[in-house]
């Protein structure tokens, strides 16, 4: 077993750009499309967590307590104001889509193709 160690690179290889664009999860290509978009905003929600957690940490050592100043601040009534108009912004943004009614409901129930929907 030690010698398998050995043979392995302990290097990273390069990028490889995969056809991200042409995966399909199920048979119905707006189950796909949602699924692309909450791996999507998955990504990019991780991405922030980890910069945040970068920068709180390098805050901290330079402002030593800053994270309890940070769990203890209170928002002013400007700023609750403000950043609820720029959560309403995003919400409405990313969300608004889910909420369209097709112009046309006739036809077959595309969820009826999806094969791990219980319809028990």
């Amino acid at each position: 077993m030690a010698n398998a160690k050995k043979e392995r690179p302990d290097f990273a290889v390069d990028y490889v750009n995969g056809d991200w664009d042409q995966v399909t999860y199920t048979d119905n290509v707006h189950i796909d499309n949602l699924m692309d978009a909450i791996v999507g905003l998955g990504t990019e929600v991780w991405a922030l967590k980890r910069r945040n957690m970068v920068l709180e940490k390098l805050l901290n050592e330079k402002h030593s307590g800053l994270q309890s100043k940070i769990e203890a601040y209170v928002p002013t009534d400007e700023e609750r104001v403000a950043w609820a108009a720029e959560r309403d912004d995003f919400i409405s943004r990313i969300y608004t889509v889910l909420a369209r009614v097709p112009k046309d409901t006739s036809g077959d129930n595309p969820t009826d193709k999806v094969p791990f929907i219980d319809r028990s």
